[in-house]
């Protein structure tokens, strides 16, 4: 099991009340190499989703987090920016963008799942 600078794997585990947690290492890599480069803490709302998870269970086709590979990073305004410049430069090119209604819900989606269409950026 690796070790992480800044998240522990337990930040990842589904939040649906089950707490599975088969997040990939590479995706706790990429939220570490961004928290060091961004120089601000954050918090990951979503990483790991079951089957189960309400999210997951109305899709057709299981999403990037039920396949361990994206997370939900709470982050709003600059930092958003920021966070979004950073992850372009760790190559990730797959990002979401929720900046809507309250702070506190605002967050931006990574994902490294190559099984899915890329490069993407899409907004909530």
């Amino acid at each position: 099991m690796s070790e992480f600078r800044f998240f522990k794997r337990e930040e990842f585990a589904c939040k649906c009340g089950c707490e599975t947690n088969e997040i990939k290492d590479q995706i706790i890599s990429v939220c570490d190499a961004l928290r060091e480069k961004c120089d601000f803490p954050f918090v990951i709302s979503s990483g790991y989703r079951c089957e189960n998870h309400p999210i997951e269970a109305a899709k057709l086709k299981p999403g990037a987090h039920q396949g361990g590979c994206a997370a939900d990073i709470v982050c709003s305004g600059a930092r958003a920016q920021t966070l979004i410049r950073y992850a372009l430069n760790e190559g990730i090119t797959r990002i979401g963008i929720n900046q809507k209604g309250l702070h506190s819900g605002r967050f931006v989606h990574i994902d490294v799942d190559e099984g899915r269409v890329s490069p993407a950026m899409w907004t909530y």
